[in-house]
């Protein structure tokens, strides 16, 4: 469940609202940390594009980060999937979470709480 609310934390960081989120948009790509949408994304980038030379800069921290380049870098992450992914990747951890759950308690307002703490984990705005 905590690898789940990491990758929605990652999501968020590119698509949350900042006055929601209490952080900048894309503040992660702003200090160079390749999070699971990007790392997705990246690895279907044919090799010596202009888009990977564009994330391989900015992650180098060789390219001043402008909200153009933000605009780019998202694009990029949305149009090879990276996304999507990482949405499926969060729903697929919280579904083995609670499968996990299934087989070590009992059915319970304790099981029934973690569940919803679960699937909150991944369809929260904050």
């Amino acid at each position: 469940m905590g690898a789940a609310f990491q990758i929605a934390d990652d999501l968020l960081d590119y698509s949350g609202d900042p006055q929601v989120t209490g952080k900048s948009r894309c503040s992660d790509l702003r200090d160079g940390k390749m999070t699971l949408p990007l790392i997705a994304a990246y690895k279907k980038l044919p090799q010596g594009s202009s888009s990977q030379r564009l994330i391989d800069d900015i992650i180098a921290d060789n390219l001043p980060l402008t909200n153009d380049g933000l605009d780019k870098v998202v694009d990029i992450i949305g149009q090879h999937g990276g996304f999507d992914y990482a949405k499926r990747r969060a729903h697929d951890l919280v579904c083995d979470a609670k499968t996990a759950l299934d087989r070590c308690l009992q059915a319970s307002v304790f099981r029934t709480a973690l569940e919803k703490i679960a699937d909150y984990s991944i369809s929260r705005d904050r």
